[in-house]
């Protein structure tokens, strides 16, 4: 039997880029010719939410919080290739790749001098999904990219919490209202608006639950909604789950209503219809509606400035980096209303088809 090759596959950034390098790894394990080891060098990530996602891996090796030289002297040439995803891309990651394989792919923009890193071509207005799966079958393009390499097939845990939502017999929305964790403006709609958005929600459909989600850097803006919208059917979990408590939780929903956020990849992931709403970041690269519109909506408003969030094929008619944007019209002029329009439209045509 030949003797499989090793792969390492950097996680060095959030819970979104990482589910978006599940078709990687996935076209990595085919015909498990590979043993493919998983870097994790992100605060945000844990072994314990890989393995309850059952990431297609056959270990991880933890460094975070590790020094790296010694890492690089005992993983020193141990593996064959290594893949780095543009979030990954650092100049140290692409060092640390170059030093314990012995050849390693990355995406970057400015590529910078490293021996035995071969840098791939990024393509403009292609989805970081396809780009990924591109490192590893140049064949795969948007035209025949399947959403069934994102799926994560989990052992669903049904907890005390889950259990209690599912015995009233309603549908439940789970929603993540800011982003970014709470720092990046140009991803993040308008407290205010979300309060007239779940309002209307709430008082146009009866049978279902709302269920607010987030990390404790949203806990104020979960607040602020709550004290505005006194209904039964609003739960608000920002700030009082684990990641892998809020995965399972997301796992069991009907819909999932957000932003540019990891929760958006991962209901992908877990095969969930999702209702997007979009500032700055491209719908090109991030949006899942390309590859199923019956299942996944994108709300944006199209400005002549936009999208200028991005690693490829950013706008910088107006601004060299969204932090500099001092309007925001691509979210303040989203109001509330029309939004709840497109969702209203999109829930009675895909919805309601599906028997969700």
């Amino acid at each position: 039997m030949r003797e499989k090759k090793k792969i390492a596959v950097f996680f060095s950034s959030g819970i979104g880029n990482a589910v978006m390098l599940v078709p990687l790894l996935k076209l990595l394990k085919r015909n498990n010719q590979n043993h493919i080891s998983i870097i994790l060098t992100s605060p945000f990530i844990t072994p314990e939410f890989l393995e309850f996602n059952n990431f297609p891996n056959d270990n991880i090796i933890d460094i975070r919080n590790k020094k790296t030289g010694l890492f690089a002297l005992k993983y020193l040439n141990n593996f064959d290739k290594s893949y780095l995803d543009y979030s990954s891309s650092s100049v140290k990651n692409l060092f640390l790749a170059s030093i314990i394989s012995k050849k390693s792919f990355a995406y970057r923009k400015n590529k910078v001098f490293i021996p035995r890193i071969n840098y791939m071509k990024p393509y403009n207005n292609i989805h970081a999904v396809v780009l990924h799966a591109k490192m590893i079958d140049q064949s795969i393009g948007s035209d025949n990219f399947s959403l069934d390499l994102m799926k994560l097939n989990i052992i669903n845990p049904i907890k005390e919490f889950v259990n209690k939502l599912k015995s009233l017999n309603k549908k439940i929305f789970t929603v993540q209202i800011s982003s970014g964790n709470n720092k990046t403006k140009f991803k993040n709609w308008p407290i205010e608006y979300w309060i007239v958005f779940l309002k209307k929600i709430l008082n146009t459909y009866e049978n279902i639950i709302i269920v607010l989600l987030g990390d404790k850097n949203e806990i104020k803006s979960g607040k602020r909604v709550t004290d505005k919208i006194n209904n039964s059917n609003l739960y608000n979990m920002i700030g009082k789950t684990s990641l892998v408590e809020a995965s399972i939780i997301l796992y069991n929903s009907n819909l999932y209503i957000g932003l540019d956020s990891a929760f958006m990849h991962l209901s992908v992931a877990y095969n969930i219809p999702s209702f997007i709403i979009l500032g700055a970041s491209s719908e090109k690269f991030i949006g899942y509606n390309q590859f199923d519109p019956g299942k996944h909506a994108v709300i944006y408003k199209d400005l002549f400035c936009r999208p200028c969030h991005g690693w490829i094929g950013t706008n910088t008619r107006r601004v060299k980096s969204p932090k500099d944007c001092n309007d925001l019209d691509c979210l303040t002029e989203l109001n509330p209303e029309k939004v709840f329009e497109e969702f209203t439209y999109f829930y009675s045509k895909t919805m309601e088809s599906q028997n969700l």
